[in-house]
């Protein structure tokens, strides 16, 4: 994977193909969708754990204890990212 430091700890910048190719190796398959619309996220408690149910464009309802959401920077600058009634945004 091809990473570039921003000096010492801290974030990393990798480049988005290079990031997908990775996961895609190690997680099974059907486990991705690429260019999926979501429209909000719901976070339900099951057995004591937080499960994240997806609530897709298409109608879809993916239940899920692990997210992993890529949204280049230009789409961040024209829409506001709304989880929860709250922006949210974790670097």
């Amino acid at each position: 994977m091809h990473t570039h430091r921003s000096g010492g700890a801290g974030p990393k910048i990798v480049h988005r193909k290079a990031l997908r190719e990775a996961l895609a190796q190690e997680l099974p398959n059907n486990t991705i969708r690429f260019s999926s619309k979501l429209n909000s996220i719901e976070v339900q408690k099951q057995e004591g754990y937080s499960i994240a149910l997806l609530h897709m464009e298409d109608g879809t309802a993916i239940k899920t204890k692990v997210i992993e959401i890529n949204i280049s920077l230009g789409h961040l600058k024209a829409h506001e990212c709304i989880v929860g009634g709250k922006i949210s945004a974790r670097w």
